[in-house]
């Protein structure tokens, strides 16, 4: 190959960034979606356990600092760089065995085989050529899709045939999430929308409108919503992004909790360890874990807070390794690197896209 299509191919993923990752069932590998059009394959279980066995110390050493880490594992790079055609959205599908992984990108099955043997199974029909899945959700055989045509469509996910669509919205889509026979989607025009799965069509069953609270509200960032995200007891919303990020009670429909930041919120999830606590980031290099101190009404909250290297972080995932008493939380955005962060106390660790 040109040692000068070299360089060019090396600077693209260089100032490239990740617009999306996960950790498959099992926690061996990070696959991270990169918009220069690749999938990387990390093989983070392994890159934990060697940092696990660096911490172990003999008398007399002193074990690793909260800033310290294993040298020669800090920067560990992919396994595999696989091209993929829709690098937007990113989710596994299901793990039939311990060498092949199911994953959707951006509206593409793929099947992952050997780490770095990367098959396009099919393609779900979007009503057009410039229609884009921004993202996706996946439950039982249903894919969700939510489009840069601000509709969310409903595919069979084994024939991959339109189902069912979702219109009203009046701006492209940030997020969608999937909690049994509810759907919520939202987007750039400042709404979040619950849908009713059975009845598709132009006709929510709710909409909020965060930039409307005047404790919401900040015009200098827009009305967009980027973030959402359902409590795992489904009575709980959390969303954000010019708007304030907020909780807000699904039954009655108001806002019960701020959770103050003077960053906007690209991505907010509640923690799958502790339902009473929601990590959020976006832009400002920094990453919050809010918790609430009680009930889900209780006033009383705080939160901790993680200076990150990265200026906009798009995509958080979340792995318990109990065997190396490790909670991973992890970070990618406009940046080549991921981060991992340990216990939710600091960042142990980076995994770089070049």
């Amino acid at each position: 190959m040109d040692i000068s299509r070299e360089y060019v191919d090396s600077l693209s993923l260089f100032y490239s960034h990740v617009t999306s990752h996960v950790i498959t069932g099992d926690g061996k590998f990070l696959l991270a979606a990169v918009k220069a059009g690749y999938l990387a394959v990390f093989p983070i279980r392994s890159h934990l356990k060697d940092l696990f066995l660096a911490s172990d110390t003999t008398p007399g050493e002193q074990p690793l600092s909260a800033t310290a880490v294993y040298p020669g594992a800090k920067r560990l790079k992919p396994l595999s760089l696989n091209p993929i055609s829709r690098p937007l959205s990113l989710l596994v599908d299901s793990q039939p065995d311990s060498s092949q992984y199911r994953l959707i990108a951006g509206g593409e099955g793929y099947t992952l085989e050997q780490v770095n043997q990367l098959n396009t199974n099919w393609t779900i029909n979007l009503p057009s050529d410039t229609t884009l899945a921004n993202v996706i959700a996946l439950s039982g055989e249903r894919i969700f899709s939510g489009c840069s045509d601000n509709n969310v469509y409903i595919h069979d996910k084994e024939t991959q045939k339109e189902t069912a669509r979702f219109t009203g919205h009046q701006d492209y889509l940030h997020a969608i999430r999937v909690a049994g026979d509810r759907l919520f989607s939202a987007g750039e025009d400042g709404s979040v929308r619950c849908w009713d799965v059975r009845a598709p069509g132009d006709k929510p069953i709710s909409v909020i409108l965060p930039f409307k609270n005047a404790a919401l509200e900040r015009k200098h960032f827009g009305k967009w919503v980027g973030s959402l995200d359902i409590s795992p007891n489904g009575e709980w919303l959390v969303c954000g992004g010019g708007p304030r990020l907020s909780v807000w009670h699904l039954t009655s429909g108001k806002c019960v909790h701020i959770c103050d930041s003077p960053n906007v919120a690209h991505v907010a999830q509640y923690v799958p360890s502790d339902p009473s606590s929601i990590i959020f980031a976006g832009n400002g290099n920094l990453v919050t874990t809010w918790k609430l101190g009680g009930t889900a009404e209780a006033s009383s909250s705080f939160s901790c807070q993680l200076d990150s290297s990265i200026d906009n972080i798009f995509s958080i995932a979340y792995h318990n390794y109990a065997d190396l008493d490790y909670n991973l939380s992890s970070f990618s955005g406009d940046s080549f690197k991921i981060e991992l962060c340990k216990n939710g106390k600091y960042i142990d660790s980076e995994l770089f896209i070049s």
